[in-house]
């Protein structure tokens, strides 16, 4: 009797061990950044952002936020929150290129503008020849209530909102059905307007309101396109 509940305990500090491996093992893995993101000191868009970390940046995972939307990760000597959605996991460690084209890969911190989400867009021949308007804030929505109201995806022109191509202006500063260039973004089409939208300012439509939330207020040079 006595081996048994022995062999028992055994099996059972066993178990234990193993699933404590497992939990620890969970969150020792390495990421990379699938797109120019903010590490924030907590996990939620109001947070001072600790570091701007480039796109394909390697990050070691610390633990999830309680909600599962927020990794704490490392980053060189740097420790902080980054959106999950924004993180793929690593199967073997990530090899880093000697020749790295840091003109397009690292963001420009000083005007606080991340690099492009919407790379099929982003089409900067066109802007080359287009006549600047110089620097909009940003801002981004979606078409859920909290964005939109009643409105959903509808436009103020009648179209659909479609992601890396609608955006919402200031008609008095860029008419309706103008094509620009936002630097770091891509191209979009003024399609929409908002009650908040007033002067140098622009929403980018976007699918997700997650994503909104976490690119939060950005400042970019503006450039009709002709």
């Amino acid at each position: 009797m006595n081996c048994h509940i022995s062999r028992a305990l055994r099996a059972a500090l066993v178990g234990v061990i193993t699933v404590t491996t497992l939990v620890t093992s969970a969150f020792a893995s390495s990421y990379k950044t699938t797109m120019c993101v903010y590490m924030r000191q907590r996990p939620n868009t109001g947070s001072e952002a600790v570091k701007v970390v480039k796109a394909g940046a390697k990050v070691q995972s610390i633990k999830m936020s309680n909600d599962g939307e927020w990794m704490k990760v490392s980053y060189g000597s740097k420790q902080g929150y980054i959106y999950a959605k924004f993180l793929k996991e690593l199967e073997a460690p990530l090899v880093e290129s000697a020749t790295v084209d840091t003109a397009t890969t690292t963001p420009d911190t000083s005007s606080g503008v991340l690099q492009s989400y919407f790379p099929s867009t982003d089409l900067r021949s066109d802007a080359a020849s287009g006549t600047s308007l110089g620097t909009f804030k940003l801002t981004f929505y979606c078409g859920c209530v909290s964005c939109s109201e009643q409105w959903g995806k509808q436009t103020a022109t009648g179209t659909t909102c479609v992601e890396g191509r609608t955006i919402a202006v200031d008609p008095r500063v860029i008419p309706y059905g103008t094509r620009v260039h936002i630097d770091g973004f891509g191209d979009f089409v003024a399609e929409d307007c908002g009650g908040a939208i007033k002067g140098n300012h622009i929403d980018i439509y976007m699918e997700d309101h997650a994503r909104c939330n976490a690119l939060g207020v950005q400042y970019a040079n503006v450039t009709v396109l002709n």
